[in-house]
């Protein structure tokens, strides 16, 4: 009798005939997303990632060159997106515009981070982040640089318009500000999971972003 073989849980395994030479690279980040969050991105094989994308261990190198470039390419087509379009609201030439433009992109984040496809990549960046400081390097250059880039230039705004402070350090102010909002990542996705009230992430950030005006603006 033939040896049975197991395998680890995976997503199911896609016929390779049903997948289109075009249909292959989101084949290959959909199954990686999967592995990497159930196994860690060091505890997922690229075999793994293969048996989920329908497809050949040779395959997989047909389309990235190394398991850290199909991180990249996740983080790139899950969360780069979301970095620019807070880049592209954040270019405004109105003063006007600087509190609600806060207060859209706010609204923004806090729908994004309930998206557990979303908010699996900075999990997985800060639990791998020791072993894979590359990786941990490029996700803040191509991701957070830019999103404290884009909160920096609305603040410096506001200050040159008289809203806020002129003592106030922007780039010092946009870290408390996302420290409220990566503290929320953590506690939805880790430690509210059996939470039989959990609290209304649309309302918790209004709240943060409405103390935090109140405390930067000008006197």
């Amino acid at each position: 009798m033939a040896k049975s073989i197991s395998v680890s849980p995976q997503l199911p395994p896609a016929k390779t005939w049903q997948r289109k030479p075009e249909q292959r690279p989101d084949a290959i980040l959909d199954s990686a997303s999967h592995c990497f969050k159930t196994n860690g991105f060091a505890g997922t094989k690229i075999e793994d990632i293969a048996i989920g994308a329908g497809l050949s261990k040779g395959a997989i190198y047909l389309y990235f060159k190394s398991k850290e470039a199909i991180l990249k390419a996740v983080v790139e087509r899950a969360v780069v997106p979301l970095a620019k379009q807070i880049e592209h609201l954040a270019n405004i030439d109105n003063a006007e515009q600087v509190i609600p433009t806060l207060n859209l992109i706010i609204e923004l984040v806090g729908k994004q981070i309930q998206d557990p496809r979303i908010a699996a990549i900075p999990l997985l960046i800060i639990a791998e982040a020791g072993n894979f400081p590359d990786i941990a390097k490029y996700y803040r250059q191509t991701v957070l640089d830019r999103i404290i880039s884009s909160f920096c230039s609305l603040l410096d705004k506001g200050i040159q318009a008289g809203l806020f402070r002129t003592t106030l350090n922007s780039e010092y102010a946009v870290r408390t500000l996302m420290g409220g909002i990566f503290l929320q990542l953590v506690w939805l996705h880790v430690f509210e999971k059996d939470d039989p009230d959990p609290l209304n992430i649309s309302d918790l950030f209004e709240h943060h972003l409405d103390l935090f005006l109140k405390g930067i603006s000008a006197p």
